[in-house]
């Protein structure tokens, strides 16, 4: 369902561009009262999302030691100010932001694979058994033929 939405909503907006929010389809093609109501039902979900959003963010940097040490409302004052400062450039300056931290998930998603394929070939120290690619999957066959004799 959300699928189609989208490609309903990226069909208008190719056929009949307009200057603001997708709430201004709703306004154009239903009624200026729906278009009011989805406006503002979309700004109070992210006043009432948002908050959540950056204490889990601190929650997960308070999961370290040293973001332990500081206070959770410290790393929420910072988030803040970093999204205070990202919306003051605009929709260049979100975009520039969401270009370099989608970079930064591309790095980090290949790293990850490229890691667990060091550790799965046996390339880091796991207390003298060498290759542990296929160690369960071993176990696991062996367990499943006896279970079926």
């Amino acid at each position: 369902m959300l699928l189609f939405t989208m490609q309903a909503l990226a069909e208008m907006a190719v056929m009949f561009p307009v200057n603001g929010a997708f709430y201004q389809y709703a306004i154009r093609f239903i009624d200026r009262s729906w278009g009011f109501a989805c406006g503002w039902d979309y700004a109070i979900q992210w006043l009432t999302i948002l908050p959540f959003e950056i204490t889990a963010a601190g929650l997960t940097i308070a999961f370290w030691k040293t973001g332990a040490s500081v206070n959770i409302g410290v790393w929420v004052t910072v988030f803040l100010v970093a999204l205070s400062i990202i919306q003051i450039f605009g929709v260049r300056g979100y975009g520039e932001v969401e270009f370099v931290l989608s970079i930064i998930k591309i790095v980090a998603c290949v790293g990850f694979i490229i890691l667990a394929i060091i550790i799965d070939c046996g390339g880091v120290p796991t207390d003298n058994r060498g290759y542990i690619g296929a160690q369960y999957w071993l176990v696991s066959s062996s367990l499943l033929t006896l279970t079926h004799c």
